[in-house]
């Protein structure tokens, strides 16, 4: 069984920092970070990439993204009143 691991702990298994993934890829660590936080997802562009610095399948990399969008912060709709 494949256990699905959020984007921070594939970077930390993959022992780099935030700014050294942004480096590779060509983007701010605040990218970065924001992917982690589930924020924004990256681009597809990024997706081959990513696996590969984080030593991951592609589907592994897809479905961690897909649990730090499903995990975020719902924002609640303005007051009305």
């Amino acid at each position: 069984m494949v256990i699905i691991e959020n984007l921070k702990l594939l970077r930390e298994k993959a022992e780099y920092k935030q700014f050294e993934v942004a480096k590779i890829l060509g983007v701010t660590q605040s990218a970065v970070s924001q992917w982690e936080l589930g924020l924004c997802n990256p681009e597809y562009k990024y997706l081959s990439e990513m696996a590969n610095i984080y030593n991951c399948s592609l589907e592994n990399l897809i479905q961690a993204i897909n649990l730090c969008e499903e995990t975020k912060p719902k924002r609640d709709s303005p007051d009305t009143a």
